[in-house]
């Protein structure tokens, strides 16, 4: 929905916000009509063995003695372009803990993913995510493990933002975030400036609970570790982004026709003590600082309705679809997801943005 203001600016107005159970009612309704049917879901395959190695590195014995049975790789970034190849990060781990790495694959002839043995290796991160190119430097995330008990359960993170040096020859930090802040995303927007978002939680004041957004903008990348330094005072929680009880984050970033912000996310809850996480999208007006309500996209449910069983990593988790990266490509949107924080896979879909490009229809 959108109203046009007295300057004849369009302004989003947010119907809601609208609980999960809503937004999966309106989503089984689209699937009905073939609207959000996917296209295609692969599940990405990873060869992770360096020349000369016998054993993967995250399955040999830990400072402990403890070896991994299954080592995991999902949530990759966005496929990048580097050096006239397909190549994209992931985060790998033993399937017993949290504790990962985060390194970078090729694509090969066959689809899959091989490990390119002379990229920079992320020890002790998480998550990864490509930003692309921002004010003429190419910038790149992961989330950085602080803490960790002795049960492998992480603790205590921050979020690290990276230039990529050409043909990845380098990862050169030009921010860390706060202790416990995930979701950091930057856009460059249309006047030049930096558009950012963050996913503050409790730790950061009562009213983030779970997770809510927040939003700000920059002159230039320098700036980003000041403007994260004082949460309250240096960016704006989006208002009504999600239900009671109910929370989400940014995890990538489209510039539309019109200038505002298409926001890949995700929203999530608890139902029966089990985390659930939908992948979801809506629209942000950085000039007005308003939004569309979100709208379900994809879930995990819809893996096992292709035939593919995925079993969620811990006992916490229920249905858990995280949408790492994504990109639109002529008509159709490809999510680059981590599903069950087990499984990375490939899920083409409708491009849901393409009727937000013109406004005036909503």
């Amino acid at each position: 929905m959108s109203i046009e203001t007295e300057e004849g600016e369009s302004t989003l107005i947010p119907v809601g916000p609208k609980p999960i159970e809503t937004m999966l009612a309106d989503y089984h309704q689209r699937q009905e009509t073939g609207e959000t049917t996917p296209f295609d879901i692969k599940v990405l395959k990873f060869h992770d063995l360096p020349e000369g190695a016998t054993t993967p590195r995250v399955t040999r014995p830990d400072e402990k003695g403890r070896v991994a049975t299954q080592v995991d790789f999902y949530n990759p970034s966005n496929v990048m372009e580097i050096g006239g190849q397909a190549v994209l990060a992931v985060r790998r781990e033993p399937h017993e803990t949290e504790v990962s790495i985060v390194e970078f694959f090729r694509r090969d002839e066959a689809g899959e993913w091989d490990l390119i043995t002379n990229a920079p290796v992320l020890e002790g991160y998480q998550d990864p995510f490509d930003l692309g190119k921002i004010q003429g430097e190419h910038l790149f995330g992961a989330v950085k493990i602080l803490e960790k008990n002795d049960q492998g359960r992480v603790t205590n993170y921050a979020t690290e933002i990276f230039v990529m040096k050409q043909n990845l020859s380098e990862l050169h930090p030009v921010a860390l975030g706060p202790d416990k802040l995930k979701g950091i995303r930057l856009t460059e927007l249309p006047d030049g400036r930096i558009g950012v978002f963050i996913r503050p939680q409790s730790p950061h004041g009562e009213k983030y609970g779970c997770g809510q957004v927040c939003y700000t903008e920059i002159n230039n990348i320098s700036e980003l570790s000041n403007a994260l330094r004082d949460i309250d005072n240096n960016l704006q929680m989006i208002e009504n982004m999600f239900a009671a009880g109910e929370w989400g984050g940014v995890n990538d970033l489209h510039i539309l026709k019109d200038g505002r912000i298409g926001i890949v996310g995700h929203v999530a809850r608890m139902v029966d003590g089990k985390k659930d996480y939908y992948a979801a999208i809506c629209v942000f007006d950085p000039k007005t600082r308003t939004h569309t309500d979100w709208e379900i996209i994809a879930t995990a449910d819809d893996l096992a309705q292709a035939g593919i069983e995925i079993k969620p990593k811990k006992e916490d988790l229920g249905s858990v679809y995280y949408p790492s990266g994504s990109v639109r490509n002529g008509g159709f949107l490809d999510l680059y997801a981590g599903v069950g924080d087990t499984t990375s896979i490939l899920d083409r879909r409708k491009d849901p943005f393409l009727k937000y490009e013109n406004l005036e229809n909503i």
